[in-house]
This record gives structure tokens, C-alpha cells and sequence, in this order.
């Protein structure tokens, strides 16, 4: 049936789909890792493989330092590192599931990777093998890769030329699970392989010899009925040879001579092993890891008298994640990378701890593969997703926000906050906090966790303060609207008042660094500095209105300040004046009737911008030249609806700005441009930074109730938040009205390890099955609902055994006002070919007290499993095997059935808008279905005839849809408006096509950035966000022709001008393909691609973007490429 071909049709004229799709946090799944000296002999470096790029780290005492990161036009298969021969240095080979290889190493002399060889070795015949892609590599350079059954292609290549020389040789045994050269005895032996295949007898261990003259495989010497599921051959190396085989209950040591060791630790039961990797190079000691988690150590008894390995010897260390990638780096230092949870990296102790495992946990790195199911849910404006990641005992919920998060160390209770300020006195870490309230200053000193109440000689508590801090020479600064104080902490402070006829001081700004000083008093400005321990003012000026804000940060981010930037109130506008004479250099008027209120001076990578935030919550940056003092491009975001104050703080030497607000956010540049990250807190009026022995690199914040000491997350676009599970968790639905979300879990009843559905407040269970089947493998499936703030876990509700569940829904039928959760759940027997039986239960989750209660309100059974469930029209619509049906909500609190709707090989998704219900099908692509209420009928619109097989659809609009399938593909569909009549009508057209080079699990309607995050000049339609099996969450946005037209030109001079290891086109690589066939990608633009070209240094994007016209007629050629750099600036800020 995947095979079905389909008569051909007339061109139908479709207006084509104008999608651009980019990752908001690309794919985190580890498929694979190695390490070599790769970027220089004496360096330690290790290579990660997350499906479409490399990340080479630096393997340093201090940990993993990111050295590049290489992208891979292609969905990697498999990755080896090898040294050729007489080299010093590793070289690196990659092969892509589209059969494009790439061999590549360092260029010392540009610092980046360059290509060796490169080229494409698909063949247009043969059957791609079930086992997949395996790659080994010869030290003499020869390559093979098995992709297709009863074939090897062997591959050679030349170090003066980029071209692949490849054959292929016959092999007739089939499947083979894994293939790997061994050690040759002699140096001019042929290259010798062994590998694993399987025939009607069991599977099996040959070593053949490779002989490239004769393109033919000799001299074989099998191993008969070797273990049933025998599955990884690690080669080891001369003098001993031959090979380990890794079963599920046994490992084996075999050699061509007939030498064979086999043992069946006692570890080791039904294990299925995942990777490896040698500890010494003489592969004496080797780390496994299992699907468990577990990691092994193998140590091989070898004997140098003889020759010979005795014996296999197998120890437990400790656990990790689910390993899908282990590399050993140096000093009992062990990289694990996943598919189902965090990577890490360990360490490997001479001695257990009192858990009894040898491995500590180093480090971890995020991993939220594979996303099985997420939503999207809002609040205070604000979106974010809780996403259903990771696998078994790995698994967890990921809250995924577009922000920054901050770690709550400690609050107190303190109103009516209005400035915030740390202090360091006779010591070298911040030991007070001086809060300024409305008419009054308190000293807050720091003793450990606690904070006292005090009092610092010469310092004014009986005013409000606007600056204090410490300056050169161990001395305070205190400036209130009275006075200056300059001392020591000890004795009577040196004060400077302003001229009586003067107003009180009403701002204030110091570079503390440099000892300068700048206070305002109505328009008149004061310049101060502090020579030996003394006040000097420098100069006073008079400007021509009232100052609003003031900043004298230095330009260069550090050092001595020549320049101080101020808001002035009647023409709202921001001038910057030369130090020390205060001349006006520049001045720029920012038109409205909005009062600058803040006002900031940065250095944000190679740019300095002058930041002002306004009265309403709007924030202008305006690029500075450091030089000439002048003021350039101004740009404008929106970043809350109350008065903004700019803060800045360090993050790992950085310098950012934190934005007080409503809605608060933290300001950072990334690769040369300005990036604004919310904050995960409601308010924030005031911050000061922090860093005492106590609460190290901290902030102190305040809401104007609260008084919060807090550490700031890692500077990142997305802010992840882990909830661990302990199980897997496949479906989640969130309920506002209750304040609760739901989820479906899964874990192995035999399995000890504490997990969710194990720990809640309360517990029920359906009846027992009456199954008479005796099930000792028990996989126990479970309904958690969980607190949707904080994720208190309320109540779980255990399903029969030999019950799975299938789906989830939260919804409100019919007129009943009461929401509930509905869950989907079939019976799974051996026999069956597909489940016969299943059952829709329908919950409520009480309010208030009652919460931990679920209480089961309607049990109905339907004939199949039902793999989706929406709401039509107040109806519950059930995909149940081959049918899709609908079910009214009766008085009575009941689901009777009201139509169903046939032609299905397996309906496994549904999607509704209005009365519309679009249809996944397994293996016959999307169906779009109407509901007629009158006749309560559901009567098929329109059906898309390609045979797609699907994972997940959404509607766009109501003549756009879009849809996933399985060989990592998108594409759209419409549906045709033109005919009035005859078949072409029931058809949805295909106008878009896209290899994603992901499996896309879920899509949700929705968006990660607030809609006032920024001005928005691009207009975008229909955001839908969509997860992977990868780990990766990604956006598809709807562009306007002009828009698409203008993208696609960037996109094709970016594709033109981007390093590509493999060399193929960008339009290759994204083309649609599946077994049989290939298409030009078309109707969607490459994101990723288009926002690389911000990576690169600003000169040499302006010269890749020059000649590429702006949408619409208001072109200007002097200034075309940073218009064109503005707008892709502005679609990063999108997502």
C-alpha cells in the first residue's frame, strides 16, 4: 500500500503557500559523539552529532569549550573520526540519510573546518536496508557504508582531489545489524571486516577479506548462531585482533583463529547495549552503556605472553542518562550524550559513593528530544509551552518560555521600594544593600543569609538616595536630593550641596570604576570627579530645558567615560555631551509626548548604543559612534506598558541591561544584534546587582511589595525549566478553567525508581482487567493531573492492564459549563493485528480543596483505539482506528454517537476550526471533512490523493493545511477554488513542499513572542509551532507575496555564500523525498538559512545582502543591504 501509485491529474492554478519555517531552539538530541585531536596535534576534542550539525568542543581542565559549530545541509546517519595515514591531526566523514558523504578536517590557517573529499554514493537501484546506514572507516582511509541489502559500497579517495572514488561489492547475507574492520595482522594484508547478519537459522559472525583489485569479498570465516539478538561489534586493535560482541544476556570475544571467550554477566538480562567507547587505545578497558541508563565497564583479560584474550570481565559503575552516544575524553572524565534525556559529562571515581556508583555528575546539557506532545498556554500575556520530552526514566515536562528565568534564593517582605543599591565596606564582596524608599534610606547588612537593620557613619538614612556605592580608594558615595557624601564609612563625609537657587538634585549617574560623577538638578548639570580622596567638581553647565534621564557610563564598556548621554523633557529628546567641557555633540529628537525616563550608555559586542527607555514602556536604541560622539540608526521595540528603567549587570563578563518594567526583560546583543529576552517574573520596579559571600553574581530585585535576591539563568533566547517525571509522558492538555493540566505517562511496574504517577496526593484505578492472560512485563499506564503553576502532582488514575491510552483532550460539550478532561484508551493483545477494543473516559477535575480529586463521570467503550480527539461545534469527534466519529454530550452526562464518517486506512490525527475537521491519515495523507448540523452528517470536502504517511497536521486557515509525514517532510495543501464543478473539486491540491530533515510529532496554533515584543513591520499570519522527535521546536509563519519574494532572494544568496561541507545545493538538501520520490522544494523559505546571515561579521553580511531589493517601492540603493539586515533582524525577534 506505501508503494500505491496514482493516475496523474492536470495542472490545477493554486495560489501557492508562503511559508517560512525557522527553529526557535534547534534539535538538542545527541545521535552520535567522538573525540580526536581534530582542530591540532596536541589538542583533545570532542565531536557532537545533533541531525543537521556538528558542535566541536575544546576539551579543556575547566570543561567543554565551544569551538565551532559546522552545519550539515542533510539529516546525518553517521559519523566516524579517523586519522589517515602519516597525519598528525583527525579527519572527520559524515554521511547523510540522501547518501551525500562529506570528509572533512581543520584549516589551522582560517580557523574554520575545509572539506577533503565530498560527493553523493546513492545508487538509483536497490532496497534501502531496514538496519539503516552503517559507516566504518579503514586506518588507510577506505571508507565503507552499507545502505542498501546485498551491497557494500567501498570508498576511496586522494588527498590531491575532492572526488570520491566508489564501487560496490556483493554480499548475500541479510539484514546486516552491524559491520566493522578489523585489525590486520600483517601491514599489507587486505582489509579484513566482520560483521553481524541474521538468516532463518539465527544471526551469525563472518570476517571476510576486502580485495580491492578483484572488488569482491574472500576468504570468510563464520561464527555460526551466535546469539539471537547480537547487534554491535567493537573491533579491537593489534597484537590481540578479532572482535567483542555485544548480545542481550551475552558478550563474546571471537577471533578468525578460532579463539572465542564468552560469558553472561549477571548484569546483563534482556539488555539492549546502545554504545560504546574504548578507555585505553589498546581497548583493554571499554565503557557501555544500555538502554536503561546503566553504564558498564568490559575489561578484557588479555594475556601478552600469547597473544590471547582469557577473559571478559563486566562491571556496573553507576547510571546516566539513556545513552545513545558515550565518549571517553581524559582523566576519568566521560562525555554521555541522549535521544531521551540531558546529556551529561561524569566522572568516573576510584571508589563508590553511598548509593554504591562510581559516576559523578559533572555537568549537563539540555536535552528536550524527543518532544511528544506540548501546549501552549499564556499568562500575564506572556506565552510559553509545556512540552511532554525525553523517554522512560528520562522523562519530563519542559516549560519552554521566550526568556530568561530567574532563580529565587531568597525575599523579604518591603514595600514601597524606589532604588536599590549594593555596597561593599571594608571588604572585598558586597556585605549591605541600601534600599531607598520615598522619604527615607535603610542600610540592609549582610551576615550570612541574614539581613539586619544598621547604620554606616556619614551616610544619610532620613532622605531618599539616588545613587550610593563604593568608588576608588576604598570610599562611599552617597547622592540624595540634598547633597553628595563622600567618605570612608568611619568619619564625617565630605558634602557638596547644590546652589540654593538651584532645585533639589534630582538625578544622578556615576561611573564608579573611573571616579566620575554627573547629578542634575532641573537643567542644570554637574560634572564631578574624586581626586585623592576629595570632591572635585570639573564643570556645571546649564542646558536649555529640564533634564529627564542621565547616564555616564563609559563608551568603551570599561574605563574612563567621555561622554554623558541625557533625556530632555519638553522636545523628548537625547543628546550626547563631550567630557569634560559637557559640549553638546549630538542631539536627536524622538518626536510624541512620551517622557524618557531611563537612559543608558552600552558597548553590546563592536557597538555602542545609547538605550532609552520611556514613560509608556517603549524602548529606542540609537547606534553611537565612540569616536565622533554621533548619534545613528535609531530603531524602536515596545517592551511593557509602564515607565522602563535600564540596568546594566554582568552575566560571564558581559555586559547586559536588565529593563524594569511590567513586563520585564533582559537586553543582550547576539552575533551584532539586539536581542530582548522576557524575564519569568511579573514586575520588576528596581534591581541593583550583588555578589557577597553568600549570594555569589546575584541580582536584588523588587516588585514594590517584595524585596527578592535572585541568580539570573545562562543568557539565552529560551528559557527551559525541567520538571522530571521519572516515566514516559506521551499526551498533555492543559485546563484554565481549573488551573490544572493533564498528561498520559507510561513506566515498567517492575522498574523501583520513583516516578510521578507513584507520588500523587491521591490515587484511583479502573477495574481490573479480566484479561486471563498472564502479563509479566507489566507496562503500567497512567492519567496525572498536576497543579499548572507549580506542578504539584494532584491525583493519578491507573488504567487496566493490557490498557493504553491513546489520546487526550480537555473541552466543554455541549451546554454543559462544566470542562473536562477526556482520555482516549484501547486494549493491546498479542494477537490482535490492531487494537478491537477501547474505551473514552471522560473526567472532571474538582476545583478549589477538591483538586486532588479526578472523578470519573462517563465510561464509554468504541470498537478501536481512539488515536485523536477535538471539539466540533460542541461535539466530541473521536478518530477511532479506520473511522472518525462524533459524539453528542447528552443531559444525562453521556456520549452517544450521532455519525461517523468511513474510508480510512488508520485516522491518527484530527484538527477543527469553525465546522471544519481535517483528517490524518496513516498512509493516505490529509482529508478536510464538514460537519452539517442539520443532517447530522460529516461529509467529506476534499482529500489529498498522495500517498503520505502522516505524523501530525494543522489547519492553517480554512482552505490552508498543513501537514508532517514520516520521511521528514512538510508540506502544505489547498483547497482548489477555481473549479465550480467535477472531480478536481473534492481534491486539496499540494502547492508546498519542504524536507525539514525532522519527524515532527505536534503541531499547536500559537506563538513564543509576545505580540508588543517589538514594532512589527513584517506582516506574518497564522504562527503555528510545531515539535520533533529531534528535540527541536520550530515556528511555521504565513508572508505576504512580496515578503516571500524579498526572503527567498535572501535565502538564495545566503545558500549561495554559506560554508557547506557537503557541497550539495541548499534546494537538493530541501527538496522533498521519500523512497520513490523527489520534488523541488517550493511554497516555503529556510528560516535557519536566511537568520545565519546574522552570524556573520556585520561587514560581510551588508556585502552577501547588497543588491537585494527591500519589499514594496520605497527603495533606496545607498542603503539597501541594512534595510534588508534591519528586517531580517526584526523576523529573528519573531520567535
Amino acid at each position: 500500500l506505501r508503494y500505491l501509485t496514482y493516475r496523474s491529474h492536470p495542472t490545477i492554478p493554486v495560489q501557492m503557500s508562503l511559508g517560512y519555517v525557522v527553529s526557535a531552539k534547534k534539535a538538542t538530541s545527541v545521535l552520535f559523539s567522538a573525540t580526536g585531536a581534530i582542530t591540532g596535534p596536541e589538542e583533545l576534542n570532542l565531536v557532537v552529532a545533533k541531525t543537521n550539525r556538528l558542535e566541536i568542543f575544546a576539551v579543556t581542565s575547566e570543561g567543554l569549550r565551544n569551538v565551532v559549530e559546522v552545519p550539515i545541509f542533510g539529516r546525518l546517519a553517521t559519523l566516524n573520526v579517523f586519522r589517515w595515514k602519516d597525519e598528525q591531526v583527525d579527519s572527520i566523514v559524515v554521511v547523510t540519510v540522501k547518501q551525500e558523504l562529506a570528509i572533512m578536517c581543520w584549516d589551522s590557517k582560517t580557523g574554520k573546518m575545509k572539506n577533503r573529499a565530498f560527493g553523493n554514493i546513492g545508487e538509483k537501484v536497490g532496497r534501502p536496508s531496514d538496519t539503516g546506514t552503517i559507516t566504518t572507516v579503514h586506518s588507510n582511509g577506505m571508507i565503507i557504508v552499507r545502505t542498501y541489502d546485498h551491497a557494500l559500497k567501498v570508498i576511496q579517495w586522494d588527498e590531491n582531489s575532492p572526488e570520491l572514488r566508489a564501487f560496490q561489492v556483493r554480499v548475500e547475507d541479510v539484514p546486516i545489524f552491524d559491520i566493522a574492520f578489523l585489525s590486520s595482522i600483517a601491514p599489507d594484508d587486505p582489509p579484513r571486516l566482520a560483521f553481524i547478519f541474521e538468516d532463518s537459522r539465527g544471526r551469525h559472525l563472518k570476517s571476510v577479506s576486502l580485495h580491492v583489485e578483484d572488488r569482491e569479498l574472500k576468504n570468510a570465516v563464520l561464527k555460526n548462531n551466535i546469539e539471537s539478538e547480537a547487534n554491535c561489534i567493537i573491533p579491537i586493535p593489534a597484537p590481540y585482533g578479532g572482535c567483542v560482541v555485544l548480545g542481550r544476556e551475552t558478550i563474546i570475544y571471537s577471533r578468525d583463529d578460532d579463539k572465542y571467550v564468552s560469558v553472561a554477566p549477571p548484569h546483563v538480562d534482556h539488555t539492549h547495549f546502545t554504545s560504546f567507547a574504548p578507555i585505553d587505545k589498546g581497548f583493554n578497558r571499554i565503557l557501555i552503556t544500555d538502554n536503561s541508563g546503566n553504564l558498564f565497564l568490559l575489561v578484557l583479560d588479555m594475556s601478552p605472553d600469547d597473544g590471547t584474550i582469557k577473559d571478559l570481565k563486566l562491571e556496573l559503575l553507576g547510571e546516566t542518562s539513556i545513552a545513545s552516544a558515550v565518549t571517553y575524553l581524559d582523566n576519568s572524565v566521560v562525555y554521555v550524550g541522549s535521544r531521551y534525556g540531558d546529556c551529561q559529562l561524569i566522572r568516573l571515581s576510584p571508589h563508590p559513593n553511598e548509593l554504591g556508583s562510581f559516576v559523578t555528575v559533572l555537568d549537563s546539557y539540555a536535552n528536550i528530544g524527543p518532544v511528544r506532545d506540548m501546549v501552549v498556554m499564556e499568562s500575564d500575556g506572556l506565552s510559553h509551552i509545556v512540552a511532554c520530552c525525553g523517554a522512560y526514566k528520562d522523562g519530563s515536562l519542559r516549560v519552554i518560555r521566550n526568556g530568561i528565568g530567574i532563580e529565587e534564593c531568597a525575599s523579604v517582605d518591603l514595600p514601597g521600594v524606589k532604588g536599590l543599591f549594593s555596597l561593599r565596606l571594608d571588604s572585598d564582596l558586597d556585605n549591605y544593600i541600601i534600599v531607598s524608599l520615598s522619604h527615607e534610606t535603610h542600610i540592609l547588612q549582610m551576615t550570612g543569609e541574614e539581613l539586619e537593620d544598621t547604620m554606616i557613619e556619614g551616610l544619610e538614612t532620613d532622605e531618599a538616595t539616588l545613587w550610593c556605592g563604593s568608588v576608588g580608594d576604598n570610599m562611599i558615595v552617597q547622592i540624595t536630593p540634598s547633597s553628595i557624601h563622600l567618605g570612608d564609612g568611619h568619619r564625617e563625609p565630605e558634602m557638596w550641596t547644590p546652589p540654593p537657587s538651584h532645585p533639589p538634585i534630582g538625578l544622578a549617574s556615576v561611573n564608579a570604576k573611573a571616579n566620575q560623577m554627573v547629578v542634575a538638578t532641573g537643567a542644570h548639570l554637574f560634572y564631578f570627579e574624586i581626586r585623592q580622596k576629595a570632591l572635585h567638581l570639573v564643570k556645571q553647565v546649564e542646558l536649555h530645558e529640564e533634564i529627564s534621564a542621565l547616564n555616564i557610563s563609559p563608551l568603551a564598556g570599561s574605563g574612563a567615560s567621555t561622554a554623558v548621554s541625557v533625556g530632555l523633557w519638553k522636545e523628548m529628546s537625547v543628546a550626547v555631551l563631550a567630557l569634560p567641557e559637557l559640549t553638546m555633540s549630538a542631539k536627536e529628537v524622538l518626536y510624541g509626548d512620551v517622557v524618557i525616563r531611563s537612559i543608558e550608555m552600552v558597548r553590546m559586542d563592536d557597538n555602542v548604543y545609547v538605550l532609552c527607555g520611556m514613560g509608556d514602556g517603549t524602548l529606542y536604541y540609537i547606534l553611537v559612534d565612540p569616536h565622533k560622539l554621533s548619534l545613528g540608526e535609531r530603531k524602536r521595540a515596545t517592551l511593557g506598558t509602564q515607565p522602563t528603567s535600564l540596568h546594566p549587570f554582568v552575566s560571564n563578563g558581559v555586559t547586559n541591561i536588565f529593563a524594569c518594567s511590567d513586563r520585564p526583560a533582559v537586553i543582550y546583543s547576539s552575533a551584532g544584534k539586539v536581542v530582548f529576552s522576557n524575564v519569568n517574573l511579573k514586575l520588576v520596579n528596581q534591581i541593583c546587582t550583588l555578589n557577597s559571600e553568600t549570594y555569589r553574581d546575584c541580582l536584588v530585585l523588587s516588585d514594590g511589595e517584595t524585596l527578592i535576591i535572585g541568580r539570573i539563568d545562562d543568557i539565552q533566547k529560551l528559557h527551559m525549566r525541567c520538571v522530571p517525571l521519572g516515566e514516559s509522558a506521551a499526551r498533555i492538555a492543559h485546563q484554565p478553567q481549573t488551573a490544572t493540566i493533564a498528561i498520559l505517562t507510561h513506566r515498567d511496574d517492575n522498574c523501583s525508581r520513583i516516578s510521578c504517577s507513584r507520588l500523587a496526593a491521591t490515587t484511583s484505578s479502573s477495574k481490573p482487567s479480566t484479561s486471563k492472560e498472564d502479563n509479566n512485563d507489566v507496562d503500567i499506564h497512567s492519567v496525572i493531573v498536576m497543579d499548572a503553576n507549580t506542578f504539584e502532582i494532584l491525583h493519578a488514575h491507573e488504567l487496566k492492564s493490557n490498557e493504553l491510552f491513546s489520546s487526550l483532550h480537555s473541552t466543554i460539550l455541549g451546554e454543559d459549563p462544566t470542562p473536562y478532561y477526556i482520555v482516549g484508551t484501547c486494549f493491546v493483545h498479542p494477537e490482535d493485528p490492531e487494537p478491537k477494543m477501547g474505551r473514552l473516559l471522560v473526567f472532571e477535575c474538582l476545583r478549589g480543596d477538591q483538586r486532588t480529586s479526578l472523578r470519573l463521570v462517563h465510561e464509554k467503550e468504541v470498537k478501536g483505539a481512539p488515536y485523536s480527539l477535538s471539539t466540533l461545534s460542541g461535539k466530541l469527534v473521536a478518530a477511532i482506528n479506520s473511522s472518525v466519529r462524533l459524539f453528542e454530550w447528552s443531559t444525562e452526562k453521556e456520549l452517544k454517537l450521532e455519525c461517523s464518517h468511513f474510508n480510512y486506512v488508520s485516522a491518527i490525527c484530527t484538527k477543527t476550526k469553525g465546522d471544519l475537521l481535517l483528517v490524518g491519515d496513516l498512509m493516505r495523507s490529509l482529508c478536510l471533512v464538514s460537519y452539517r448540523s442539520m443532517e447530522s452528517a460529516l461529509e467529506e470536502t476534499a482529500r489529498n490523493c498522495s500517498p503520505r504517511w502522516m505524523t501530525s497536521c494543522e489547519i492553517i486557515h480554512a482552505d490552508s493545511f498543513l501537514g508532517a509525514e514520516s520521511n521528514y517532510n512538510l508540506f502544505n495543501v489547498e483547497k482548489d477554488t477555481t473549479n465550480v464543478g467535477g472531480e478536481e473539486k473534492q481534491r486539496l491540491i499540494e502547492n508546498g513542499s519542504y524536507y525539514l530533515g525532522e519527524l515532527v510529532n505536534v503541531f499547536r496554533r500559537g506563538q513564543l513572542v509576545s505580540t508588543c515584543a517589538d514594532s512589527v513591520t513584517i506582516p506574518i499570519s497564522h504562527s503555528i509551532l510545531y515539535g520533533t522527535v529531534e528535540g527541536s521546536i520550530g515556528i511555521v509563519l504565513q508572508l505576504d507575496p512580496a515578503y516571500f519574494k524579498f526572503f527567498s532572494a535572501v535565502e538564495a544568496a545566503v545558500a549561495s555564500r554559506l560554508y557547506n561541507c557537503l557541497r550539495n545545493e541548499h534546494n537538493d538538501y530541501r527538496a522533498f523525498s521519500d523512497e520513490k520520490t523527489s520534488s523541488p522544494k517550493h511554497g516555503f523559505i529556510d528560516g535557519d538559512l536566511v537568520e545565519g546571515v546574522l552570524d556573520l561579521p556585520r561587514a560581510e553580511a551588508l556585502e552577501l545582502l547588497d543588491g537585494i531589493d527591500l519589499p514594496g517601492d520605497n527603495k533606496n540603493p545607498d542603503k539597501n543591504a541594512e534595510e534588508v539586515l534591519k528586517l531580517i533582524e526584526e523576523m529573528s525577534r519573531m520567535h
